[in-house]
């Protein structure tokens, strides 16, 4: 005779385990009607209703695959699904396994001092975990677009401040090399920068590649994980800290103007303020990190239809007039 096993994850799914088969059926909450901005643990679902099966481990298809890819992560990022998760991790299939663990940047000296300076993610027996979310654009809504270009125009009229009083700030780390390169030596300039360049990697830590380009889905989904992930458990100080960790950590890109260390703390602060809006309503860190996440995306696209708006008439300017 064998032994059933059952889990109810309040707000997420029910879970039975009867001689090593797996079945999964989602809350009736998730009833199709889930607000798809912040969640996607019904996206692989058509035409389903409350009730039906969601997952069964002897199912070995490419879409149960990515059913309960997505299940798991969901999991690792509620309160209550912690022993969930170790039941599942003993008795799946391996190749059903999807989880791998998240690493905070320490690529570079200046990574691991602004990791270092982050709160403890899993402070409640959470696991920290990569999250997968394929093409964010299915969760774009309007709003997003109406909420980033206000923010833009501020962070824009903010630095137009600073260089106002303090115009140093204009400069980023390679035109600010240059211009000391024309006040002394260029070659004693350009050689600094490269040696800073050179130790601070040096200092790093080599991890598996999780850094991406700037602007991509995937950079946005790990800056969220790392910087704002937890935080529904953080303390005042705590959170600042995770938003000036944020504004630290863009300072030694070679293009971004020193002025932009302010806007991407107050940046980290909106960002934030997502992931726990959407956290106090779901219950849930994988939602919350996605909600944050579809923002950032959001916002670096409006900002580079701006840069390149901005060169475009720039480079028109002089056929014009």
């Amino acid at each position: 005779m064998t032994e059933t096993e059952r889990m109810e994850i309040d707000g997420l799914a029910t879970i039975q385990i009867d001689d090593g088969v797996v079945t999964i059926w989602l809350d009736k909450k998730l009833d199709g009607t889930v607000d798809f901005t912040s969640s996607d643990i019904n996206y692989f679902l058509k035409n389903w209703k409350p009730g039906d099966v969601y997952y069964r481990s002897i199912e070995d298809t490419p879409e149960s695959f990515r059913r309960i890819a997505v299940l798991l992560e969901e999991l690792s990022g509620h309160p209550n699904g912690a022993l969930a998760l170790s039941q599942l991790r003993e008795t799946l299939p391996k190749d059903h396994w999807h989880l791998h663990d998240f690493v905070r940047p320490k690529d570079t000296g200046s990574a691991r001092f602004c990791s270092w300076l982050l709160p403890s993610a899993t402070k409640k027996k959470q696991t920290h975990v990569v999250y997968n979310f394929g093409n964010l654009r299915r969760y774009f809504c309007w709003w997003h677009y109406a909420s980033a270009i206000p923010m833009l125009a501020f962070f824009i009229g903010l630095i137009y401040l600073q260089t106002h009083f303090m115009p140093w700030m204009i400069y980023s780390p390679l035109t600010g090399t240059i211009e000391l390169g024309k006040k002394t030596s260029m070659v004693a300039a350009i050689a600094g920068l490269v040696l800073l360049v050179v130790i601070d990697n040096k200092l790093g830590t080599w991890q598996k590649s999780t850094g991406y380009s700037p602007f991509t889905n995937k950079a946005a989904i790990y800056e969220e994980q790392a910087f704002r992930e937890g935080a529904e458990d953080w303390r005042t100080w705590e959170r600042f800290r995770s938003c000036l960790s944020f504004g630290l950590f863009h300072l030694p890109s070679l293009y971004y103007v020193f002025g932009m260390f302010l806007p991407h703390v107050i940046m980290g602060s909106v960002f934030m303020a997502i992931y726990l809006r959407t956290f106090r309503r779901t219950n849930c860190r994988r939602t919350a990190v996605l909600a944050a996440s579809v923002f950032h995306v959001v916002y670096n696209r409006v900002t580079l239809i701006v840069i390149a708006l901005v060169v475009l008439f720039e480079l028109a300017l002089p056929v014009l007039f």
